[in-house]
């Protein structure tokens, strides 16, 4: 499960490129024995730049910035909602 928590978006250095910060987080539940699941958790930041093309803006560049990961105890989880 991955959630945007914030977005900042600026012109770049050169016509049709810009730059932008998205912070997020990003979990990820693992089962480590049977009953024992952990939701690692990531507070994330991606350093991008953006590129206009005739197909519209794509990344040109992206960078991940992991600030912290943290480990969770999950008291519920039912694996095939976790699959879709």
């Amino acid at each position: 499960f991955h959630a945007l928590l914030g977005e900042v978006y600026d012109v770049g250095d050169d016509p049709g490129e810009a730059v932008g910060f998205v912070a997020g987080e990003a979990h990820h539940l693992a089962e480590r024995a049977p009953g024992d699941v952990v939701d690692r958790l990531w507070r994330l930041r991606y350093q991008d730049t953006y590129r206009h093309t005739p197909d519209g803006w794509r990344i040109a560049r992206r960078e991940l910035h992991l600030a912290s990961i943290e480990n969770r105890a999950v008291r519920a989880w039912v694996p095939s909602a976790a699959a879709g």
